[in-house]
């Protein structure tokens, strides 16, 4: 029996991958508002943020499910033909996204009907700054970042952001001119929102230990770009005081591959970058305190230092 063509391949998985929807083109289901008209605020609050924990999730196991279609379509073209059988479509998730999205849509109307105001409450009570809080992330918490350029090393400006909330298992985070929000999960991969900086995606682990294995993937700030694998190792724990704040860091050196056009997420096969080098994450939250990321693409390529830090 002779193998089939990489150009029959590409058909047929171009036709498997083609019932994978993005979790941004899933539009809001219809959901009446009359009924939620009946909660206080306080409920309507809680019932808000919990949707909005079960919608980041949600989407992202609907982007998750799509990224393992273009990896198995690479692998499907350069390897062998069951590496496609693993692809599918992901209707059923998108079906639950969109359910939960009209939910979500539904209590901001009768939010605003009543109306209430979504943050009236503080996100979390203020930490005492002792030994024992110290180390722990509370929102009102501002970083400053020097970035530098990848080639150079020239300083090439700084930013800032801000530790918005705190939930068990998110944190969302907002930029200095409040312009971009964004969440992560309690270990720092990013869950929704365009980011500053590079997004890590099932990479990171709560409370590292050194020689541990890890692996995920990549993506730029943009959350329509590509992605690409990476592999890494913690080499070292490091513990590192900046203004009153005592970091419990790791170290981690990694490598993998990048798409070559960072906006050609239909096709990873059709060429990629290398990237390698480390980053210093904190261990409580995977917050980012210095990065050295070098990549053929240069969207990939990432200097940037923890300089600042003020207490929330």
């Amino acid at each position: 029996m002779l193998p089939a063509s990489p150009f029959l391949l590409l058909a047929c998985a171009g036709l498997l991958a083609g019932c994978a929807v993005r979790s941004d083109q899933v539009a809001p289901a219809p959901t009446a508002v009359q009924p939620l008209l009946a909660l206080s605020c306080n409920q309507l609050r809680g019932a808000l943020d919990g949707v909005e924990q079960q919608v980041e999730d949600l989407a992202f196991a609907v982007d998750a499910q799509r990224g393992n279609n273009f990896i198995a379509l690479g692998l499907g073209v350069m390897a062998f033909w069951p590496a496609l059988m693993v692809m599918r479509g992901n209707e059923q998730q998108a079906a639950e996204l969109a359910l939960l999205k009209g939910e979500h849509e539904a209590l901001l109307q009768a939010m605003a009907s009543k109306p209430c105001a979504r943050d009236e409450a503080p996100d979390v009570p203020k930490l005492p700054d002792d030994g024992v809080h110290r180390g722990l992330p509370a929102a009102g918490d501002r970083y400053t970042y020097q970035d530098f350029e990848p080639i150079s090393g020239q300083p090439a400006g700084r930013i800032e952001w801000r530790l918005r909330k705190v939930k068990p298992g998110r944190l969302e985070y907002v930029s200095g001119d409040e312009t971009m929000r964004w969440t992560t999960d309690a270990a720092g991969n990013w869950r929704s929102g365009a980011v500053m900086g590079l997004r890590l995606l099932r990479f990171l682990r709560a409370d590292a230990v050194p020689g541990q294995q890890l692996e995920g993937e990549v993506g730029t700030g943009d959350v329509q770009d590509g992605v690409g694998r990476i592999e890494g190792r913690v080499t070292a724990l490091l513990t590192h005081e900046l203004e009153g704040r005592r970091f419990e860091a790791a170290r981690i050196e990694l490598q993998g591959h990048v798409p070559s056009n960072v906006r050609d997420t239909q096709t990873p096969a059709a060429g990629s970058e290398g990237i390698e080098g480390w980053l210093v994450v904190e261990r409580r939250t995977g917050q980012v305190l210095q990065a050295e990321v070098r990549s053929g693409n240069p969207a990939f390529a990432w200097r940037r230092r923890l300089v600042r830090f003020v207490r929330g």
